[in-house]
């Protein structure tokens, strides 16, 4: 009996926090300005906030100085979140952007809609480091992350 009302506690606690408002502009701050983190660990703010966070993240984005921007965008397409897809796309399309951020931004795209980073690769067969190479393993089918 005493399994069952931890078990029954746990969800109960796993509910709330999930139904738990947010504070974006908290999330956001620490996300772009907290210290004292590895690499692998600067999205962890937006990850510990879940689902909610990113229609932030996305507006986010959009500012070319923002920090940390290449993590979020990455964040936004490891979460496959579909409504970023156009402004994805127009990262990706503009050639005043810099060539990583729009790298990342067909990252994103393929780990979203592997369909229609095909569709747009041939554009950049040919673009610069990363971007020329991803958009040659799409083509090829490769994992975006071969040296090749």
């Amino acid at each position: 009996m005493a399994k069952w009302r931890i078990i029954v506690f746990c969800a109960l606690v796993i509910a709330l926090w999930w139904q738990w408002p947010i504070d974006e502009n908290n999330v956001m701050r620490d996300f772009m300005y907290g210290e004292n983190r590895m690499e692998s660990q600067l999205t962890i703010p937006l990850e510990r906030a879940g689902p909610k966070i990113l229609p932030s993240v996305l507006e986010a984005i959009q500012d070319r100085e923002m920090p940390r921007r290449r993590y979020a965008i990455l964040f936004i397409g490891a979460e496959t979140y579909e409504p970023a897809l156009p402004i994805l796309q127009r990262i990706l399309e503009d050639e005043t952007e810099i060539w990583y951020f729009r790298a990342d931004a067909l990252e994103a795209i393929y780990r979203i809609d592997q369909e229609r980073a095909f569709e747009l690769s041939p554009s950049y067969f040919d673009g610069p480091e990363l971007l020329g190479r991803y958009a040659r393993n799409i083509r090829d089918s490769k994992p975006l992350y071969t040296l090749n």
